[in-house]
């Protein structure tokens, strides 16, 4: 027989809109209609700036704790001026 199943293991991926807005990865959760966890929506975000579709805006500071970066949509005017995140590697 060559009747065969594709057997896949884990949750479904999940597709997030990002708002038309500046916006925190806080903003994402509290307003996310699916059960998604804080780790995936970092996860996506940095993933969004990396293929340029996100821009960061910037960081705000916080009373105690760590700041939180403010992301935004890419628009495609924007395209040429903003460069996704590039890392760079220095060994000493």
């Amino acid at each position: 027989m060559s009747n065969k199943i594709k057997i896949t293991r884990g949750r479904p991926p999940v597709k997030i809109s990002w708002p038309d807005v500046e916006f925190t990865a806080q903003d994402v959760v509290d307003t996310c209609s699916e059960k998604v966890s804080r780790v995936t929506i970092h996860s996506k975000l940095n993933t969004a700036v990396d293929s340029g579709e996100l821009v960061i805006v910037g960081k705000i500071k916080t009373k105690n704790g760590r700041p939180r970066v403010s992301y935004k949509k890419n628009s495609s005017s924007n395209t040429e001026q903003s460069l996704p995140n590039q890392e760079i590697k220095t060994y000493f």
